[in-house]
């Protein structure tokens, strides 16, 4: 950038509190710096997501390119993107990349204080910046960008460390949805890479079941596994991925090398596994009642609400539990007349036969409650719905004394998940206002010791996590489990647990530990409880060579959970230097610092180490095959006005289904061509003048064509003078 007003600077992950919504939470706008009281939406360009499982966290980063094309601002004009965005608890922001002129910029981590102070000299705002950090311990980020020029994306990286779900079979991500959902712009499609070191295997998305995974090997970027998915899916099914669990026996450990004598671990235990059977005496009988109505959920249909419920069914139920389904309509049945025993085969066929009933929400509940009633093993109600013309204060009452009488002394649990967004009801119950149905819902949940949740309208793609929440708790298995770590010669100290307690009270619920240890392995792991009146003990002994040695990446989870943990403290000045002390040193974001990328002219050092992972356009065929078929002859190049590229196979290919374009240096097609020839060919010629769709003559620079079909791709660089 030429002009010294050009000195791009972008604050990664400033965060800016509490908002009064979800809506405000997750927005990204255009804005001019001279005009702040008026936006216009942002865009997002060109997005690619890596994923790197690392220890108890998967380490992700997010490439992505911003655009102001929706101002009424002429070509050129810098105007300022802001982003407002959630990341889930527990995740850490651990880095920030921008793009200057082509060289990638790394964030340094300042104080928020001294941070704030340079980006709003060079942005000069003549008013009180809005680019604070944390002002809340709820994970909510502000990332500014300036100048973000009319007509020019700016392609920045965000990093963080997000904790996993773990359970017997994978452990699950769920990714940043709502970062990209903030746009009213159409979302762009998005190739996700997995790259897999040590047990990590068969990568999926979780959301997206379609979606297949691919090996791939590119220059400067390395092996991997990628798929790409429709941008706008997200706005529906969020973005969850995972991976095969690596635990073994219900264990999995992993530590850093020791720094000044002391090692960091990350430890995950799940109790379940390590329990004997005669313990876990009670299988769970869990009936799912569903009630669909598609205009009263438009988020979303029925296929992705199954989709959903498969997943989270097979996650929270086991081999030895039993279900049975049932669809709200005239006459509602169960899916079988007795309990159907769980298998993975057993839910997704149970799964698959259902279709929209009714909305016969009372003859649902009714008959629900007597199939549980006359099994005489017990069990648990779990209703999803989204109907509220039940809510009233007569027709809740009516329902209510007609399920007591089912009941009898014993009441069934109900766990209730409304989902309804739209055609909403209000109730008015002794003066107190009432959501579509949750004063029945109400009555239903409480007393009988279920719970009651609904969906967050303004955010739909939080469906999945919200039904995962509801069936852990619904399929719960009740029991005080006390965990404790310690080396057999030595040990462990300054730990930190994923739920903030040492007490687990859930034997399906993973224990996640960070810490530190001094001295010598094996790691003892003791696992102590109660569970239905019998107590239990369990040791399990790791030596190093079976735990998984990983990079910093476990540094910065424990000095992320440090962080956070002095975040939820007296805001004493101690505790704040302390907190800045420990985010510098690692470089991890917290509510003091912040992330400032400048431009060289003012400080910004190019980082020569760092690995554009996002290198390479989007694809979904071998990069191979088609090179060792071709040769390509380029010229002029370099080249001023015009191009020929000449492209001879060494056997005749059909490009009927090929496409060919220039892509710039950062993987963006520039220019595509449009006419290839239909049939068998063994020479094709392609001419470019330098310009981009739109008839303007781009900057002079690194170039790449590349011609794709079903064979593979063939890829050459030009240079334009």
């Amino acid at each position: 950038m030429k002009k010294p007003i050009r000195t791009l600077l972008s604050i990664a992950c400033l965060l800016i509190g509490n908002f009064a919504s979800a809506q405000q939470q997750n927005s990204f706008t255009i804005v001019s710096p001279n005009a702040t009281w008026f936006s216009w939406p942002g865009e997002f360009k060109d997005i690619t997501i890596t994923l790197e499982p690392k220890g108890v966290n998967t380490e992700v980063g997010l490439y992505f390119s911003v655009s102001a094309e929706q101002t009424n601002y002429p070509q050129g004009f810098q105007m300022e993107a802001v982003m407002n965005f959630n990341l889930p608890a527990g995740a850490i922001v651990n880095d920030s990349w921008l793009w200057v002129d082509g060289t990638i910029i790394q964030a340094k981590i300042l104080d928020v204080w001294t941070a704030s102070a340079i980006y709003e000299g060079i942005v000069n705002r003549r008013q009180d910046p809005s680019i604070l950090t944390k002002r809340s311990v709820n994970n909510d980020f502000t990332l500014r960008i300036f100048p973000v020029p009319v007509g020019t994306p700016r392609k920045v990286k965000l990093s963080y460390l997000l904790p996993g779900l773990w359970n017997s079979h994978s452990v699950e991500s769920i990714l940043p949805a709502n970062l990209f959902t903030s746009s009213t712009r159409p979302i762009p499609n998005i190739e996700v890479r997995a790259f897999l070191n040590g047990p990590w295997r068969n990568p999926k998305l979780a959301s997206h079941p379609d979606a297949v995974f691919a090996a791939r090997s590119l220059g400067g970027v390395g092996t991997f596994q990628y798929t790409v998915i429709k941008g706008e899916s997200l706005r529906t099914n969020g973005l969850t991925f995972s991976v095969d669990s690596p635990q073994k026996n219900g264990v999995f450990v992993a530590y850093a090398a020791p720094k000044n004598g002391e090692g960091a671990y990350e430890m995950v235990v799940l109790p379940k596994q390590l329990v004997s059977a005669d313990v876990l005496k009670k299988p769970q009988h869990l009936m799912v009642l569903l009630q669909f109505n598609p205009d009263n959920s438009p988020f979303f249909n029925l296929t992705e609400v199954k989709n959903q419920l498969r997943i989270y069914l097979q996650r929270n139920l086991s081999p030895g539990d039993f279900f049975n389904i049932m669809v709200a309509s005239s006459s509602p049945k169960p899916l079988q007349s007795t309990w159907i025993p769980v298998s993975s085969e057993a839910i997704a066929n149970a799964i698959d036969k259902i279709n929209i009933g009714s909305l016969n929400l009372p003859g649902l509940l009714a008959v629900g409650n007597e199939f549980v009633k006359s099994q005489n093993k017990g069990g648990t109600i779990f209703l999803l719905a989204n109907t509220s013309t039940e809510g009233s204060q007569r027709a809740s009452n009516e329902l209510m004394n007609d399920l007591n009488k089912i009941w009898g002394a014993q009441k069934i649990p109900h766990f209730i998940y409304d989902i309804q967004t739209h055609n909403i009801n209000y109730t008015f119950v002794n003066s107190f206002s009432y959501l579509g149905n949750q004063y029945l819902y109400q009555l239903l949940s409480q007393p009988t010791g279920g719970e009651y949740l609904r969906i967050d309208n303004c955010c739909p793609n939080a469906f999945g996590n919200t039904l995962n929440t509801l069936l852990t708790q619904a399929t719960a298995v009740k029991a005080e489990t006390d965990i404790h770590a310690s080396l057999e010669s030595g040990f462990c100290f300054n730990r930190f647990s994923s739920n903030n307690q040492e007490l687990i009270t859930n034997l399906k619920e993973p224990f996640v530990q960070v810490g530190k240890y001094r001295g010598i392995w094996p790691m003892v792991i003791d696992v102590v409880g109660s569970a239905d009146g019998t107590i239990f003990q369990h040791e399990v002994k790791i030596d190093q060579a079976s735990a998984y040695k990983i990079d910093s990446a476990v540094w910065d989870g424990w000095t992320g959970a440090y962080v956070q943990s002095l975040e939820r403290k007296a805001r004493t000045n101690v505790n704040i230097q302390e907190i800045i002390r420990a985010s510098i040193g690692e470089r991890v974001l917290s509510l003091y610092t912040a992330f400032l990328a400048l431009e060289p002219s003012l400080g910004g050092e190019p980082c020569l180490t760092c690995q554009d992972r996002s290198q390479g356009p989007a694809t979904s065929v071998d990069n191979t095959l088609l090179d060792s078929l071709a040769s390509t002859k380029v010229f002029p190049n370099p080249f001023s006005d015009e191009v020929s590229i000449q492209v001879k196979f060494k056997a005749y290919i059909d490009l009927s289904e090929a496409s060919a374009g220039i892509y710039d240096q950062l993987g963006r097609l520039v220019w595509q061509f449009t006419e290839l020839p239909r049939g068998k060919v063994n020479e094709i010629q392609f001419s470019w003048n330098g310009q981009n769709s739109k008839s303007v003559h781009l900057p002079a620079g690194l170039y790449v064509f590349r011609l794709t079909g079903p064979q593979g791709q063939v890829g050459v660089k030009l240079m334009k003078r």
